[in-house]
């Protein structure tokens, strides 16, 4: 009801001057209507700053104050007559009216375009291009199945759109992020405890920063698993904090890490990338969806205006452009260069950094179809630098390729079920002993 009672009330204030105003001048009639309008669409240029209710509260003051001045048409004659008569007042407001009726308008339309999804943000919008074999579609809808699906077939491939993941919303410097404080994130957009960024004496902070199956499902994952270790030794010192996110790369994880993980002073980090980074479902680099700096700190001021938000998401939205679709999100490279800069700065800040290869399901890579193929020089990457650089690393691949009946500890090709997380927070428990004492 809010959006008729808005239309209703701009197409009163834009008429009802020429209706209501008894005056021989059309002048006057238009600058009523004008300034009805700027009072209006002022109120969406403060939206961002006030309540919804506080913003039709202004604009019931804005009709009452609309029938004050149809009941004191001369009085209004003569401020008019005065302003239109001194340059040095017209020229001014009108430049300033005019800058609040364009902005507010571009607000007004934005905000009730996104508010009935008739247009956008790119959140997380997953475009995976993936190829027609049966048993990968049966995976695929599996891991989307309460997802909004849209299936497009052709001879050669099979394209399936996710558009609504509901934990997941935009953001400008790592495409996506968590829901903060929304089941089952804590205020912080993270899992786990935490309730505040400074950290309590004796606290100590152990991170993971990885992609879905670091992140598990809800609560279930390895770090849930790992802190209720803790909580059985009564350490409760201890705070085991899963930022995993879906679909993250090196790339997005090392954004994440230096612009927001940093300031909640981490004891330890695990890192585990390497599954989306070679992927070829975005058509593209990840990096070439950065935005420019002058763009992030246009957003960072005016980050609550729904005009804002849309330019700024549409700059990094995913491409279909065909010709660039097999292309890794994240080049062998580059990935190098994104552990070797996370190593820097945990050094630098003395953080433990500890390294986890990408576990997976080895027939998947076996194929040879697609990026799968590709996973393990991934995982070579992080042996050599942890060898170079002298850096710990928990070989998961490794661990899982000596099980024999390995496929039961996954629930489809790079996601444990809990039998696989229940291993991986044993693994990880007693790998931290030596620095926990």
């Amino acid at each position: 009801m809010d959006h008729i009672f808005e239309t209703l009330s701009l197409i009163y204030l834009s008429l009802s001057p020429f209706i209501f105003i008894k005056s021989q001048k059309n002048i006057h009639k238009f600058s009523t209507s004008i300034l009805f309008l700027v009072l209006f669409f002022l109120r969406y240029l403060l939206n961002p700053f006030i309540n919804r209710f506080l913003n039709l509260f202004f604009l019931f003051l804005i009709l009452i104050f609309s029938f004050f001045i149809f009941s004191h048409t001369k009085k209004l004659e003569r401020i008019f007559s005065n302003i239109l008569g001194k340059s040095y007042l017209f020229y001014p407001l009108q430049i300033i009216m005019t800058v609040i009726i364009i902005l507010g308008l571009s607000e007004f339309i934005f905000f009730w375009l996104l508010h009935f999804d008739k247009i956008k943000l790119y959140s997380p919008i997953y475009e995976l291009k993936v190829s027609d074999d049966i048993e990968d579609i049966a995976l695929i809808n599996e891991r989307f199945k309460n997802l909004d699906k849209k299936f497009l077939t052709n001879d050669f491939d099979l394209l399936i759109k996710v558009t609504d993941n509901s934990h997941l919303i935009f953001h400008p410097i790592f495409f996506w992020e968590p829901k903060k404080g929304e089941f089952p994130y804590n205020k912080f957009g993270f899992k786990g405890e935490l309730n505040k960024i400074k950290k309590e004496k004796h606290e100590i902070r152990i991170f993971f920063l990885g992609d879905s199956n670091t992140e598990g499902e809800d609560l279930h994952s390895y770090p849930y698993l790992l802190q209720k270790k803790f909580e059985k030794d009564k350490r409760d010192n201890i705070k085991v904090i899963n930022a995993g996110v879906t679909g993250y790369t090196s790339f997005q994880g090392l954004l994440r890490f230096k612009h927001y993980i940093l300031k909640f002073s981490p004891d330890i980090l695990f890192l585990s990338f390497g599954w989306n980074d070679p992927s070829t479902f975005f058509y593209g680099y990840d990096k070439s969806r950065k935005i420019p700096l002058i763009l992030l700190n246009f957003y960072d001021i005016f980050k609550n205006y729904a005009t804002v938000k849309f330019i700024v998401s549409q700059k990094i939205k995913l491409s279909t452009k065909k010709g660039i679709d097999d292309l890794e999100r994240v080049s062998p490279e580059d990935y190098r260069k994104n552990i070797l800069e996370f190593i820097k700065i945990c050094k630098k800040t003395r953080i433990k950094i500890i390294l986890l290869t990408r576990p997976s399901r080895i027939k998947f890579l076996k194929n040879g179809k697609d990026f799968r193929k590709n996973v393990p020089i991934y995982n070579d990457i992080l042996r050599d630098i942890s060898k170079n650089e002298n850096i710990p690393l928990i070989d998961l691949e490794n661990v899982f390729n000596r099980i024999e009946d390995k496929e039961s500890y996954f629930i489809d090709d790079c996601h444990n079920n809990f039998k696989g997380y229940e291993l991986i927070s044993e693994i990880l428990y007693d790998s931290l002993q030596n620095y926990l004492k």
